[in-house]
C-alpha cells in the first residue's frame, strides 16, 4: 500500500517529496494541503532547503515511532489523583517495559538531532513555529533553555553574541530594580 506523497518547497526553491502522513505534524502543512489542489508543490516561504531536510527528519521519527499505540489515560475518578497517568488496565508488564524502552530510545534520538550548532537550531526554531509543529518547537526551545539556564547576563550575552545596549547607568538601575534575579 502506498501513501499519498506531497512536494514542499523551501523558500530557496528546492522541492522536497515526502508522505503525506509525514507533512501532516505540520499544522500549517495540513492547512495548506486542504487548501491547495493535490500534486502542486506547497510552498514554505520562512523555511530554507538547509533546514527543511531537518524538518522532515524529525517529522519522520515521530511518524514511524508510534507512540500512540498504547496511550496513556487520565484518571479523575474519586480515590485517584487528579491527573494520575496510568496504563490502560489490559497492558501488561511487558508492553509496559516496550513502551518504556521505546520513549527512552526516542528521548537518546532527540538529543542526538538535537546536537547542532546554535544558527541551525535559531533557523529550526524558527521553523517549527512557522509550520507548526509543536513538538519540535518545544525540543528547540528546552536546548536553548538550556544553553542559558544558570547564566548570568553577561555570560548569555556571549552565547548568544548578544551587543549590551544599555549605559552602565541604566544597567545598574535594572539591576535594583530586579534585584530578586540576580541572586
Amino acid at each position: 500500500m502506498s501513501s499519498t506523497k506531497v512536494f514542499l518547497k523551501s523558500s530557496d526553491g528546492a522541492t522536497f517529496e515526502v508522505d503525506e502522513s509525514v507533512a501532516l505534524l505540520s499544522e500549517t502543512i495540513k492547512n495548506m494541503i486542504e487548501d491547495v489542489c493535490v500534486g502542486e508543490a506547497i510552498p514554505l516561504p520562512n523555511v530554507t532547503s538547509k533546514i527543511l531536510p531537518k524538518v522532515i527528519e524529525y517529522c519522520k521519527k515521530h511518524v514511524t515511532d508510534n507512540r500512540s499505540s498504547k496511550k496513556k489515560t487520565t484518571i479523575n475518578g474519586e480515590g485517584d489523583e487528579k491527573g494520575k497517568e496510568v496504563l490502560p488496565e489490559d497492558v501488561d508488564d511487558e508492553d509496559d517495559e516496550k513502551q518504556k524502552a521505546e520513549v527512552e530510545e526516542l528521548k537518546k534520538w532527540e538529543t542526538e538531532y538535537m546536537n547542532i550548532d546554535q544558527q541551525v537550531l535559531y533557523d529550526l526554531m524558527l521553523a517549527a513555529n512557522y509550520l507548526n509543529i509543536k513538538g519540535l518547537l518545544d525540543l528547540t526551545v528546552e536546548k536553548t533553555a538550556s544553553m542559558i539556564r544558570g547564566k548570568t547576563p553577561e555570560q548569555i550575552r556571549e552565547i548568544f553574541n548578544i551587543k549590551n545596549d544599555f549605559t552602565p547607568e541604566e544597567e545598574t538601575q535594572i539591576r535594583k530594580e530586579n534585584e530578586w534575579a540576580f541572586q
